[in-house]
């Protein structure tokens, strides 16, 4: 009888250390969103467009299209990597998503987004994260067409210039002639008189 309470015992314990060995949890502590930001390599506004599972890894591969730099330097097309559990702090991420992504870079220089980094959806970010992020910069296409627009703006500004200063020219010229022969024409009539 002890011989099987022994037994169940030591097969409770070994099995419940087992089963804890496995058990892991993600814990951290939210931090101020200037620490998340001094802690980050890259903080950046994307839209999520793919997440793909990696083969022999623990990873997430997530394909994004970055509409802003916050900190850090990224092309319109950004990949970032995420554990696959949040067990693990990997970052629950869907297809369509906007988020506001604090990411550290791993030793393999890949961008790591978890729980504890600050990523969170754009729409979830308050007001005190939006100021002190500031306006940030647009990123490639946008960036293009805000320069070209800007160009653009200048091309016309210079022509409606131009124009403008030749229909002066041209109406000062006219004015003067005629106020030359309203001149003559006065002249003449005093010789006259």
């Amino acid at each position: 009888m002890e011989m099987k309470l022994v037994i169940r015992f030591f097969v409770f314990f070994f099995g419940f250390f087992f089963f804890l060995s496995f058990a892991s949890a993600c814990s951290c502590i939210q931090s101020e969103t200037s620490e998340g930001y001094a802690l980050a390599d890259l903080v950046v506004e994307a839209k999520v467009t793919a997440v793909k599972e990696q083969s022999f890894s623990s990873f997430l591969l997530v394909e994004t299209v970055v509409d802003k730099v916050y900190k850090g330097e990224s092309s319109k097309l950004q990949n970032f990597k995420t554990h696959e559990s949040s067990a693990t702090c990997g970052y629950p991420v869907h297809v369509g998503d906007v988020l506001l992504i604090y990411a550290q870079r791993n030793e393999d220089s890949d961008y790591v987004i978890s729980l504890c980094s600050g990523t969170k959806p754009l729409l979830s970010a308050d007001d005190g994260e939006l100021v002190f992020l500031g306006d940030g910069e647009l990123v490639g296409e946008e960036k293009e067409a805000k320069v070209f627009g800007s160009l653009q703006s200048f091309i016309i500004g210079f022509f409606l210039a131009v124009g403008v200063g030749i229909y002066l020219n041209f109406s000062l010229k006219t004015h003067a002639r005629k106020l030359e022969k309203h001149n003559q024409e006065e002249t003449e009539k005093k010789k006259k008189s």
